[in-house]
This record gives C-alpha cells, sequence and structure tokens, in this order.
C-alpha cells in the first residue's frame, strides 16, 4: 500500500477513536447501569422530583394533637379514626395519592420526604402530644425516631412493625406502643368472629328454650284436667 494510503488510513482510524471515546464520555450506559440500577434512578427521580411536592401542601395546621407520618394504607386508615374521634392532626406522605385520600377525609394533610433529615423541623411536633409512624421499612421508621431525639423531642412515639423482631427493636429504641397491622387485623376479625359464634349460639339456646316451653305445659295439662274430672265424696 502507498505510504500516501496509509498514512490516510492511520489517520480515519484515529478519527473513529476519538469519535467512540466522545461517543462513550456524552453516553456511558454500561457505567450508569454498573452504578446505579433502574430502581435506584426511579427511586430518586420520585423522591426529588419538584413534581411529587403539591404546592399547597408544604405547611400544615400549627397545633395538633397526633402527626402521622405515612398515609399509605394503615396510616391513612389511622389517621381518618383519629380524625373521626375528634382528635386535631396532621398527616405527612410524599405521595400525592394518599394525601389526596386522607384529605377527602378531613385529615390535614402536609407534602414530607420521610428519608428528610429536615423533615422534623417543620412539622407542629412540639405541640403534639404522640407521633404515629406508619412506614412498611425498619430502617426508615429508626431514621425518623432519631431525626426526632436529635431536635430534641420527647414526645411519646407509636411505630408500626411487620414482624416480633422489628417490635423488639422498636421498643428498644423507645417507642411505647407497636402496632401489628397484620396481627392486629388478625385479631380485630377473631375477635368479631368470635363475638358472631356467641351471639348464634345464644341465639340457638334461646330457640331450645322456646321450643320446650310448649311440650311441658301439654304435659301438664291432661294431669290438671284428671284432677278436675275427680267426683268430690
Amino acid at each position: 500500500m502507498p505510504q500516501d494510503e496509509r498514512s490516510r488510513a492511520a489517520g480515519d482510524r484515529c478519527r473513529a477513536d476519538r469519535a467512540g471515546r466522545n461517543s462513550r464520555s456524552a453516553f456511558p450506559p454500561s457505567a450508569v447501569s454498573h452504578r446505579l440500577s433502574s430502581s435506584q434512578l426511579l427511586k430518586i427521580f420520585e423522591r426529588k422530583s419538584p413534581q411529587r411536592e403539591p404546592a399547597d401542601q408544604t405547611e400544615g395546621p400549627a397545633r395538633v394533637d397526633v402527626v402521622v407520618l405515612g398515609l399509605g394504607g394503615y396510616g391513612g386508615m389511622v389517621a381518618s379514626r383519629l380524625q373521626r374521634r375528634g382528635f386535631s392532626l396532621l398527616g405527612v406522605d410524599f405521595d400525592p395519592e394518599a394525601l389526596k385520600y386522607a384529605r377527602g377525609r378531613g385529615v390535614a394533610t402536609q407534602y414530607g420526604d420521610i428519608e428528610d433529615p429536615e423533615l422534623v423541623n417543620g412539622l407542629p411536633i412540639s405541640t403534639a402530644g404522640l407521633v404515629v409512624i406508619a412506614v412498611p421499612r425498619l430502617d426508615e421508621t429508626l431514621h425518623v425516631i432519631r431525626s426526632l431525639r436529635s431536635a430534641g423531642y420527647a414526645v411519646e412515639l407509636v411505630a408500626t412493625a411487620y414482624d416480633s423482631e422489628a417490635g423488639r427493636t422498636l421498643r428498644s429504641h423507645g417507642v411505647q406502643r407497636v402496632l401489628r397491622p397484620l396481627s392486629d387485623a388478625a385479631d380485630e376479625a377473631a375477635d368479631g368472629i368470635a363475638s358472631d359464634l356467641a351471639g348464634m349460639a345464644r341465639q340457638e339456646q334461646t330457640q331450645s328454650s322456646q321450643n320446650a316451653q310448649p311440650q311441658s305445659s301439654q304435659h301438664a295439662q291432661p294431669q290438671s284436667s284428671r284432677h278436675a274430672r275427680q267426683p268430690s265424696v
């Protein structure tokens, strides 16, 4: 191959290599996928996207009886039931759907991310007698407890646990009442069923007693009639 052709070929290879390096530098999919999984990326955007924070829900009431952290599922039901019992409370969550659901049931709400270290400083915890932490992950619950203690709050704590070991851990960190959503629901269901069964048994006993009374009176009536027909001496 002539010298000038070899030079042009070498130059083409150099330019191709440079273009490839620039492309990899601008779009490094392998590096991104190695450092962050898709679920981790989604978590970043879910937690930090400004669209997750409703503009009209950045502040709640100044004074409340209870602060409920976590309005999804169990926490939302606890909040709505406390509200119906006349307690003033503030429900906190980062999910707009959970906030909307709670507001629809009369619960005052405020946007807040459990993982935000400054979350507790923006809540009316100093006026609250109790804080309910109703989040599914134990590490998030412990993070909130540490944040409260670091901020100097000595408020009463209620928290959810989904197994016995988590419950023991929460108690060791100063949680006064541990809620067991699955266990509590099962106990409530069993109590309701037991009450129904007891009611059925009482109803059957009452019915049996009512059925036995006419038979007794029928047996007693002929005997009194015989005594009535006997002639007097």
